[in-house]
């Protein structure tokens, strides 16, 4: 079976209802863990470079899809665009994209002034200063037939200091041992605590926009690992740490932890538990 995860809250609740499924943080084939944004809210004539984080080691890297859409009807209708004309290819078949939002690329700038406002929370016309949501959707590659992965950038026009930025990952501990520079030896059969580690400033001060009081992000990490899921799967705010029972039979085992910001920031780490065979 093939496990692809769909960025969506859709598929993430059908997972949660459907007992049949295996565990979301189970790494048992091919899986894209993340789309991520080096810039979550560029500006509309910046150059951003995303990049679908695969756990897919034999998979080829090439084709995939990528395409742009300027007014999506979200979740409930699986993130269409509102119209054919406001949907358009970009070129790259492969896993990395880089995405020109300028005049020499989309100019989103020109193209958002022709198509018309989008509505805010507050019902008021978004303005770039504001920030106007564009959607990346990605399919092909591992991801099965039919299915897809979207991205929502926010383009705003502001000081860069004043814009949202990914989590910043410092490092991801085993056992209390930094993952980072290669490969963790532990036992088999045993429980190996694994933890992330955020650089000071990661959890961003912010403005809210549908209340206008200010807030600090609560980051929520997403753990994956092969052989069996961490336990608990998802934690958030200063719960940064879960549990892994490794398999028995030794081997290398890969773990990843997704963190987000709940704003559109994210970012991808992991590492390789060097599972001992038992005597």
């Amino acid at each position: 079976m093939r496990n692809t995860l769909l960025l969506t809250s859709l598929a993430l609740s059908a997972a949660a209802c459907e007992d049949t499924f295996d565990p979301q943080g189970l790494l048992a084939g091919e899986r894209l863990l993340a789309v991520v944004a080096d810039a979550p809210e560029p500006s509309p004539d910046q150059v951003v470079h995303l990049r679908a984080v695969l756990h897919d080691p034999g998979a080829p890297a090439a084709g995939f899809t990528w395409r742009v859409c300027l007014a999506s009807l979200g979740a409930p209708a699986a993130y269409a665009c509102a119209d054919p004309a406001l949907e358009f290819a970009v070129e790259g078949d492969g896993p990395d994209l880089t995405l020109d939002l300028g005049p020499a690329g989309l100019d989103f700038r020109r193209r958002y002034a022709e198509f018309g406002p989008v509505a805010g929370l507050d019902g008021e016309d978004l303005t770039l200063e504001d920030g106007v949501p564009l959607w990346v959707k990605l399919s092909g590659g591992p991801l099965g037939e039919g299915e897809s992965a979207v991205k929502r950038l926010r383009v705003r026009d502001a000081d860069p200091d004043a814009r949202n930025h990914n989590p910043a990952i410092a490092d991801v501990t085993v056992n209390g041992a930094s993952a980072l520079a290669g490969p963790i030896a532990v036992a088999a059969d045993a429980d190996v605590a694994l933890a992330v580690v955020l650089a000071g400033d990661a959890a961003e001060p912010y403005t809210d926009d549908a209340t206008g009081e200010d807030r600090r992000e609560v980051p929520v990490y997403r753990w994956f690992a092969e052989g069996a899921a961490p336990d608990p799967e998802s934690t958030f705010g200063d719960d940064r740490d879960t549990t892994l029972h490794t398999p028995s039979g030794g081997g290398d085992v890969a773990f990843y932890v997704v963190v987000r910001d709940g704003r559109g920031g994210q970012s991808v780490a992991g590492g390789t538990l060097r599972v001992g065979r038992p005597r």
